[in-house]
């Protein structure tokens, strides 16, 4: 039972096959990328869990790890698949499974849009639990030297104020407001965000 009843040549056919091939491999690659990102931001974000209030920083990464397994599960041996359904010396390894192979890859394109959406919520969730952590951890700035450390380590090396701007600092109750007054250097725009 033929999947395809479109007259190709077997050049055509092979050149086909190349090219779906080639972007399995790409897919396959990029999924690769995906797993290396989640595991820097899990770094990134595990140093910092202790101004991310309320936020399991693990969740992401899951999430990420998930979607680069699923994505490379699934289209490093399709394009072994591809490849050889555009041979024709070996194109009736594949050829039965090749229609449920491609309705699984409509299906499995889902997974990077979904991917998106929950990236999407996540910085979101990641930027309110920062501002919470960091307003939490600056009460404490006076009292916790390793807090403090930790601030200005963040500060120093973000070039930034607060969560939000310099004016973060304005709304803890042991500042003292005559210290704090902007110069040019203070900008809006000074967030660790």
């Amino acid at each position: 039972m033929p999947v395809c009843q479109i007259p190709l040549r077997e050049r055509s056919r092979g050149t086909l096959g190349i090219a779906l091939m080639t972007v399995n491999c790409i897919i396959a690659g990029m999924a690769h990328v995906v797993l290396f990102l989640g595991i820097y931001i899990r770094v990134e974000l595990g140093g910092k869990a202790q101004l991310l209030k309320n936020y399991n920083p693990d969740v992401l990464f899951h999430m990420m790890l998930s979607i680069s397994a699923t994505l490379i599960i699934f289209h490093a041996p399709g394009a072994k698949i591809c490849y050889d359904c555009g041979n024709w010396k070996t194109r009736d390894r594949f050829h039965a499974c090749f229609l449920f192979w491609l309705i699984a890859a409509l299906l499995v394109s889902f997974v990077p849009v979904s991917a998106l959406i929950l990236c999407a919520i996540h910085k979101g969730l990641i930027e309110t639990a920062f501002v919470a952590g960091f307003n939490e951890a600056a009460v404490r700035y006076k009292l916790d030297l390793e807090t403090k450390a930790q601030l200005d380590r963040l500060q120093v090396g973000h070039q930034c104020c607060g969560a939000k701007g310099f004016d973060d600092w304005t709304r803890i109750s042991w500042v003292n407001m005559d210290d704090v007054k902007p110069s040019r250097t203070f900008t809006k725009s000074s967030s660790c965000l």
